[in-house]
């Protein structure tokens, strides 16, 4: 994993929690360092599994949302501001407990509920 790419992430996410409160044209609140440790917990995971760098966006009820390609298939993985993930692929949405690990592994198996496997 290169130093370039971490330091790329750090200064995103540096940058998400510095946003001012009400950033979204009045509303929208700032990611804290809770969420933003666990977008870069996320972030790293999914580059020690192969993935490109995800791009990183708040959301304006102060959570991160990291996307980008899963083989095929488009992804999101939000982090709200309890540190829960909501991972979406272009066929299923499904929510977690901080639970990293199976996020990566659903992502990297191209992950859908069987009634909708082809």
């Amino acid at each position: 994993m290169a130093v370039a790419v971490l330091d790329h992430i750090d200064a995103r996410l540096t940058e998400l929690e510095s946003l001012d409160e009400h950033w979204l044209d009045g509303v929208g609140l700032a990611p804290d360092r809770n969420v933003t440790g666990r977008a870069r917990e996320l972030a790293v995971r999914l580059l020690q599994a192969g993935f490109p760098e995800p791009a990183i966006d708040p959301t304006e009820t102060g959570g991160v949302v990291l996307s980008g390609q899963s083989k095929k298939r488009f992804y999101e993985v939000s982090v709200d501001r309890s540190g829960r993930f909501v991972a979406q692929t272009h066929c299923a949405t499904t929510t977690f407990a901080p639970d990293v690990d199976f996020i990566v592994a659903m992502l990297v198996v191209d992950w859908r509920p069987k009634r909708w496997a082809a």
